[in-house]
Parts: structure tokens; sequence; C-alpha cells
């Protein structure tokens, strides 16, 4: 089952890659931006909407604005450098990149 909304774990040495994932509902890919900066990750997502409407003995304008801010502290033994962000329509996916085998 799909855990809903924010969450935040790091394991080092799990077969799977520590992920941070945050739900966004709603939001386009081209609402959401990732940046980090000074040891922490920020997300940020804004939407606005406008509608309007005509008809016979009416006229109705709607407007809305709605957006969500995080700034989360990297754990010291992540460096920025080594994640990769996924942005998609609704959600963010940030974890450490697998580091290749040597030989």
């Amino acid at each position: 089952m799909k855990k809903k909304g924010f969450h935040f774990y790091w394991e080092e040495g799990n077969k799977k890659s520590p992920e941070i994932s945050i739900d966004l509902p709603d939001f386009s890919k081209d609402e959401i931006s990732v940046s980090i900066e000074n040891g922490f990750i920020n997300v940020a997502a804004e939407k606005k909407v406008s509608r309007k409407e005509k008809g016979k003995g009416f006229y109705r304008e709607e407007a809305f604005q709605c957006s969500f801010r995080r700034s989360m502290l990297l754990p010291d033994n992540v460096n920025p450098d080594d994640l990769e962000i996924k942005v998609e329509d609704g959600s963010v996916k940030i974890r450490k990149k697998k580091k290749a085998l040597q030989r």
C-alpha cells in the first residue's frame, strides 16, 4: 500500500535505494520546483487558477491560489551531488544514486 503525503527516511546498506517521497496531488510537473542549498533540500509547488463563465443573465469569475513549501536538512553523510531527483506530475522522489561496482 502506497503511503500518501510526506515521509522522510534514509537507511544505509539497504538493498533498495533510500528515498524521500513527496506526494503533491493536483500539481503538474511544471508547477513543482526542487533546489538544494546550504545542506537543505527545498521543495515548492504553486498553482494559480482562474475561471470565467458567461451565461444568459449571469457572469461568474473565480480565482484561487495554493502553494506548498518544505525544507529539509540533509543528513551529514549525504552529499548533494549523490542525489537523483525525479519530478513528475503530482510527486517528487529524491534518492541517493546507486554507486557503480568497482572492479
